[in-house]
């Protein structure tokens, strides 16, 4: 059995689980922030195997109960099992066993993982002046009271766009993202790609600085869109991004000459649906190859990317490269679980220091234009 909460909430009534090969599963869903999300999974999975599911009454943790809805998994895959345990909130995970940072560090040098899966946020633009979202003091929706908006997101929410595009084009006027240069961090998933070793880099970030250091793109799944293009907001026909960028400096909105409607950039805004390209990837089958992943520079804070590594097999290694964990903001706490480590500080230095404990440092700096290597060596 596999309890979804009824009302779409975390349900941690605790419940044991079979060894695979039993054909039994029992558990719930642990951190799932999108309910619905939750049931597309499963349904995937119940046209693929037996699972039925039921209304039933779950006890948490202090003593009360919930409504949930009860999946029963009969004759499961060992992969289908282990999506299960890596979404049941399980106490099999001892710190004995948890993975560390040496075993990862020995397992890229052995040759153990083969296809890196990296998922960046704005932390790693960070280093080339580009400020991120979240931070408190520092980031973009800390700094956004002169434009009176609702609420710091509305600035990038599409029905607040197409009624006040103002905002917008005032907001843009200095946060123009093709000055900026790619940073390491963006030279070391380059580097995995030319080692072969990088299955997809899946970036929220919309400055497009991953083309600036000469990856081939397609290996780059860019989950939100890029500032290299411009669209009519309501009719959605092409538009000149350079056309766009000059009524910008002049703070004028310009609209279609079809629909009247303001003209965006093609980064997707809150509302609007994701590249096909990134929503392919959200079925669990295509990320079967994946057996490392690594993030950096992201609170995991906004679906459905932030959902990508719980569709991964149970045993893969997660790791997290970021100043804090995202225990409280997204929907995987690096610091617990057997197979996720939290790497704290900022991505540059702790790719860096990566790069050193494989060996790859000589690699590293061949891959680093000039202004990153005097950078780096001085480390």
């Amino acid at each position: 059995m596999f309890h979804v909460p009824a009302n779409g909430k975390d349900s941690r009534g605790s419940a044991p689980f079979a060894e695979p090969g039993a054909g039994v599963v029992q558990g719930h869903l642990l951190d799932f922030s999108d309910f619905d999300f939750a049931n597309t999974i499963l349904g995937t999975m119940m046209s693929k195997t037996k699972l039925t599911r039921s209304l039933c009454e779950v006890t948490l943790e202090d003593g009360t109960k919930e409504q949930a809805i009860t999946y029963f998994g009969k004759d499961l895959s060992e992969d289908e099992h282990g999506f299960f345990i890596e979404h049941g909130n399980w106490q099999q995970d001892q710190d004995e066993n948890k993975l560390s940072y040496k075993e990862v560090v020995d397992g890229l040098i052995g040759g153990k993982y083969k296809n890196i899966m990296v998922m960046t946020g704005a932390g790693i633009s960070v280093s080339a002046g580009i400020p991120d979202f979240r931070s408190p003091k520092t980031g973009v929706y800390a700094n956004l009271k002169e434009y009176d908006l609702p609420r710091p997101e509305a600035i990038f929410d599409i029905e607040y766009f197409v009624d006040k595009p103002e905002a917008f084009y005032k907001f843009m006027v200095n946060f123009d993202l093709t000055k900026h240069s790619a940073t390491p961090t963006h030279y070391f998933i380059k580097m995995l790609h030319e080692k072969k070793l990088l299955f997809k880099n899946m970036t929220q970030n919309i400055d497009n600085l991953e083309e600036k250091t000469g990856i081939d793109m397609d290996m780059v799944i860019q989950a939100h869109g890029a500032n290299r293009g411009a669209h009519c907001s309501k009719c959605k026909k092409k538009k000149d991004a350079e056309e766009m960028a000059a009524a910008i400096q002049k703070q004028e909105v310009l609209r279609c000459k079809e629909c009247q409607g303001p003209v965006k950039p093609d980064i997707t805004f809150f509302g609007e649906g994701l590249p096909a390209e990134f929503m392919e990837f959200m079925d669990p089958d295509m990320l079967k190859p994946v057996d490392l992943l690594i993030v950096m520079g992201t609170a995991l804070a906004v679906g459905p990317f932030n959902q990508l590594p719980l569709l991964l097999k149970a045993t893969v290694p997660k790791l997290l490269f970021n100043l804090d964990n995202t225990k409280d903001t997204g929907t995987v706490d690096f610091c617990t679980g057997a197979n996720n480590l939290f790497v704290p500080g900022k991505c540059d230095e702790t790719i860096a220091q990566l790069c050193k404990d494989v060996k790859w440092w000589d690699d590293f700096q061949k891959v680093l234009p000039d202004k990153h290597k005097e950078t780096e060596e001085k480390k």
